[in-house]
């Protein structure tokens, strides 16, 4: 049976927006906040079962949270970061 070449198909244009990200989370000072607070705070604070590996804003910064609050931290599991976030991103900011 002879060989049939594959079809070509048309490449189109990637539609996906990536999140902006905050600038501030790649800084220096955030990284030495998050290891220390993740490290006086090992357990997650929703589950309390998981190892905590996110340092989450408890009032989302772009809902009007303070970035650099000590307060306004919680350390979270993924997966409690992630169900929080997810039910958050149906939230819009007051404007």
């Amino acid at each position: 049976m002879p060989f049939k070449p594959l079809k070509k198909i048309k490449d189109k244009p990637f539609k996906f927006k990536p999140q902006t990200i905050d600038k501030r989370y790649n800084t220096t000072a955030w990284r030495k906040i998050r290891a220390v607070f993740l490290r006086d705070n090992p357990i997650c604070n929703n589950c309390k079962r998981n190892e905590a590996t996110v340092l989450d804003h408890i009032k989302p910064v772009r809902l009007g949270g303070n970035f650099w609050d000590t307060r306004n931290y919680q350390a979270l599991c993924k997966y409690c970061h992630n169900s929080k976030s997810a039910k958050e991103s149906k939230i819009s900011p007051k404007m």
